[in-house]
């Protein structure tokens, strides 16, 4: 089962012509996912590796079987774009392995490397699991904790990423290259693919799903190049393209359904082994019913490579809540109930404030407002990200002396808002560093309440409701600038079927965004009878 340098000799002897099928060769690589690969991960962990039949005829087979006149491999690059949830890492992971102990390597340099050395590691311990479960390669291995060597040949596979300390001096023979839509930069990749010339059969092993439309990304350009391989117009034998993505006239027709199950399955090839489709048409639903999840059931689930920035509220929706005029002034609150969110920050990040005052009618007033210290205005206009000082011209803005957040700022601001005998009946807060600002408003006599925020089911409810409410032209925030520019910054987290705002992910700053969702979430909470909008989002 493992490869001997005698084996390899004998192989390179054979001259049949360029190119030649070793169908020998083909099924011991099947073989030895079969026999010696252990699943690690998901329903069917700890369970032999048996391949699906896509992987066995698109990519074990292929990629092990086609050969050179010297004997070697023929493929040298494979760009495996699948959906999310078919396999595609762990099947990458039995390549890399197939690639450490079929092939005989010495000094074989082999790694899995990721955007980050999070995922790299993840992705590396995932292939050092697979190989302690399997007697015979234990024997044949020495496991390190960052390393796993293949004592006889002493080639070793190892994580890497961006953030690796040694990029330079690399003599690759077996690469995967994982989720390259998320790769920001390229100088891995490069460093990578020009790092094999003295090896006699390197391969490298792509893997993706749909990412984000973006010509400069290094993604798209792996990507392209695949397709016009795939489609005849690129002559590179050496590359190997499988592709799963709806056909490209199908999905330019009017008749394009992305909830057609027959489309499914003609691009998720682990649908019905590996992928259940009652899991698929629950991720459809949840499409169905939540507008900003379309985008993400497209891309991770049908192949489909969205627009550069998924908008959770598209500013034309948004826009409906404008009004003729813009309120500034909070004595235009005076005697109205009203729920407060707070958003603090660290010393220098925005802080931000939302007040929301029901109307008869379902809707809700929202008054704003933002402090930020001067240091953090200078330097975002002098990077000419975001002018605070005209914002505070406006009216919309403190700007705070320094470059630390004085609290007892919003504190006083509340104190003003209770003052105008409107009936605050709850404060809302996100609770990162808040806990002296929270003894200082009861202290004040204010109703707090804590928004933690991993709480994905806390956030879930407001945050679907602040996006049905700006459909439905329920938000009235008179085009209050910094508000708009946070909600058209936001970037959404799914977990399961939960949603909440990502501030890791946005595009920008949504503190403003945050606020809101909190005095919307503690409206909800205390709403004694739902308003009929709600009616769908308040079920169970």
């Amino acid at each position: 089962m493992i490869a001997t340098a005698k084996k390899i000799k004998k192989a390179s002897s054979q001259v049949d012509s360029r190119y030649y099928y070793d169908e020998s060769a083909a099924n011991e690589a099947v073989e030895f996912f079969s026999n010696c690969l252990t699943l690690v991960r998901g329903k069917k962990g700890f369970l032999p590796y048996v391949p699906q039949q896509w992987e066995i005829d698109k990519v074990i087979k292929p990629i092990f079987g086609w050969k050179r006149a010297n004997g070697f491999r023929k493929y040298r690059t494979v760009f495996i774009y699948v959906p999310r949830k078919n396999n595609k890492s762990t099947l990458a992971n039995g390549i890399l392995l197939a690639c450490q102990y079929l092939d005989f390597e010495p000094g074989g340099q082999l790694y899995y490397a990721a955007n980050d050395e999070k995922q790299a590691r993840l992705g590396f311990g995932d292939a050092k699991k697979m190989v302690m479960a399997n007697e015979l390669l234990t024997e044949a291995s020495t496991i390190y904790e960052g390393a796993i060597l293949r004592n006889k040949s002493g080639s070793v596979i190892k994580p890497l990423s961006h953030d690796s300390n040694t990029k330079d001096g690399l003599d690759v023979h077996g690469s995967v290259i994982d989720e390259i839509h998320e790769w920001k930069k390229r100088d891995l990749y490069d460093k990578l693919k020009t790092a094999s010339l003295a090896r006699n059969q390197p391969l490298m092993v792509i893997t993706t799903t749909a990412g984000t439309y973006d010509p400069t990304a290094i993604w798209m350009e792996v990507y392209d190049y695949a397709k016009k391989v795939k489609s005849g117009e690129i002559i590179d034998e050496s590359f190997l393209p499988i592709i799963f993505e709806p056909d490209a006239e199908l999905l330019a027709s009017q008749d394009f359904d992305p909830f057609d199950e027959k489309l499914w399955y003609a691009v998720n090839p682990s649908l019905g082994t590996i992928i259940d489709i009652e899991d698929m048409r629950i991720e459809a639903h949840k499409a169905k019913n939540i507008p900003s999840y379309l985008n993400v059931f497209k891309r991770y689930y049908l192949n489909i490579i969205t627009k550069s920035v998924d908008v959770f509220i598209p500013s034309h929706i948004w826009a409906l809540g404008n009004a003729d005029r813009i309120r500034k002034d909070i004595s235009h609150y005076a005697g109205r109930d009203c729920y407060i969110g707070v958003d603090l920050a660290n010393y220098e990040d925005l802080v931000a404030l939302s007040a929301v005052f029901p109307n008869k009618d379902g809707s809700i007033d929202v008054y704003m407002q933002y402090w930020v210290t001067y240091d953090k205005a200078i330097d975002r206009k002098t990077k000419n990200e975001a002018d605070y000082f005209t914002w505070s011209d406006q009216g919309y803005v403190t700007i705070v002396p320094g470059n630390r957040h004085d609290y007892a700022l919003i504190r006083n601001q509340i104190s003003d808002i209770n003052a105008l005998g409107c009936k605050i009946i709850m404060v809302g807060y996100d609770d990162w560093n808040a806990s002296q600002f929270a003894q200082d408003l009861a202290a004040d006599g204010i109703n707090i309440n804590p928004w933690p925020p991993q709480n994905m089911k806390l956030w879930h409810k407001p945050t679907q409701n602040l996006e049905s409410m700006a459909k439905n032209n329920k938000i009235i925030h008179y085009a209050n600038p910094v508000l708009s520019w946070n909600i058209e910054n936001i970037a959404i987290k799914y977990n399961g079927e939960y949603i909440k705002p990502d501030k890791a992910k946005s595009r920008d700053k949504i503190d403003g965004s945050i606020a809101l969702i909190i005095a919307l979430g503690e409206w909800m909470n205390h709403q004694q009878t739902p308003d009929p909008n709600f009616t769908i989002l308040w079920g169970n």
